[in-house]
């Protein structure tokens, strides 16, 4: 009996091996094709047995793919990472008919002295949210369906198939006639608390197939740049109230992957400003007042990974407040000037001390809180040492 009980695991890992060589092969084929035509042809054969793994719930062979893909073959790397997003927002219902339908985000970037809340989206704030992304995102002919939850990045999915249920979900209750799709707060994990965070919506849109999904694809008089400002100022205004006491940027809503990668990015400097501005509120302090020092930090690999930004008082300067970690994406690398975009970004907020340390330091922790160490002026590590709010509960870390 002990013997048979151990073989499905073993059966399981064969067959996200077989899965996974199958999809190293059709990627590297998409990589190197020669014509349109060709690239259409392997995009297909990917996409069917991306499909056919979603639907079995093979994650693992995902993973495994793309960590064979990783370091030796770039290319077909980038094309089965991008495959796998493209089929998981296009949601593939059998139910769709003509209809194309598109998983999508709508991020919001928010800040605050007190708890950032994960809200209930109410009936009617979803039906102004609905006229303005249609009215300023959105192609004409599109419709939409929201998920009533403004979620946090813990309760996101975590991996490729329960990212394709939710889209999955949502296009159902779509194409059903249902235009709010009720979430159970209850049923998701549960939230860190930090000082700066991203909160996401999500919506299915669905639009007619090879139709234009936004608005400047139908409309040239349009711009994604305009399109990001009407949304800012008209969508803004409907989320705005369920924030109270934060303070919020609103990023263009897109596809899943395309939305979630633009806050991603947008939310390193949104964390920077934020530490600027709550310590200068806490200590009563111009942004003049601070020093920041910016370290880059390598991994045991020698690759550079991040880097780290800690905020003291000029006039304290040994003594770390406060500190934010800027973690590098997937395009970038010791070759990116990382370091000059995060001074560009501390100098906008008023903050003109600023230490760039050039030896890229080892990344250590707390052994006790498991929190970051930040870099000092001397290039030694220590823990921040955040200022408790007045007549707030204790402190919270950045991200």
């Amino acid at each position: 009996m002990a013997t048979s009980s151990k073989r499905p695991p073993t059966r399981r890992r064969s067959t996200a091996r077989a899965a996974a060589a199958r999809l190293c092969h059709l990627a590297a084929a998409l990589a190197e094709a020669g014509s349109r035509t060709e690239e259409q042809f392997w995009d297909r054969r990917l996409g069917e047995v991306i499909d056919k793994l979603l639907a079995e719930h093979n994650d693992d062979a995902f993973s495994a793919a793309l960590d064979q893909l990783a370091d030796t073959r770039p290319a077909a790397y980038d094309a089965l990472l991008r495959t796998i997003e493209d089929r998981i927002e296009q949601t593939s219902l059998v139910d769709a008919g003509d209809k194309q339908i598109v998983l999508m985000a709508i991020p919001v970037l928010v800040w605050s002295r007190y708890d950032i809340p994960t809200p209930v989206i109410p009936a009617s704030t979803l039906a102004a949210l609905r006229a303005h992304l249609c009215a300023h995102v959105l192609a004409s002919e599109a419709r939409v369906t929201f998920a009533n939850y403004f979620f946090s990045p813990d309760q996101l999915p975590q991996s490729y198939v329960p990212t394709a249920a939710l889209a999955g979900a949502l296009g159902a209750h779509l194409l059903e006639g249902k235009q709010d799709m009720l979430i159970d707060p209850a049923l998701l994990s549960p939230t860190e608390r930090f000082l700066s965070d991203i909160r996401y919506a999500f919506a299915a849109v669905a639009i007619q197939r090879d139709a234009p999904l936004f608005i400047w694809q139908e409309d040239e008089r349009m711009s994604r740049e305009k399109a990001a400002a009407r949304w800012a100022e008209q969508g803004g205004a409907c989320i705005a109230p369920l924030f109270p006491g934060c303070s919020l940027e609103f990023v263009l809503p897109e596809t899943y992957y395309a939305a979630c990668a633009r806050a991603d990015d947008l939310s390193r400097s949104h964390s920077l400003r934020a530490a600027a501005t709550f310590l200068c509120m806490e200590l009563d302090l111009p942004a003049a007042g601070l020093r920041a020092v910016v370290a880059p930090f390598r991994d045991h690999e020698f690759e550079l990974q991040e880097y780290r930004i800690s905020f003291a008082a000029r006039n304290h300067a040994d003594s770390i407040l406060f500190g934010i970690v800027w973690p590098l994406l997937p395009h970038e690398s010791e070759h990116t000037d990382s370091a000059g975009e995060i001074e560009k970004v501390l100098r906008a907020a008023g903050v003109a001390d600023i230490v760039q340390l050039d030896h890229p330091l080892l990344p250590e922790y707390c052994d006790d809180c498991s929190a970051p160490l930040f870099p000092t002026a001397d290039g030694d590590l220590a823990h921040a040492e955040i200022p408790e709010p007045q007549n707030e509960p204790p402190s919270r870390h950045l991200h």
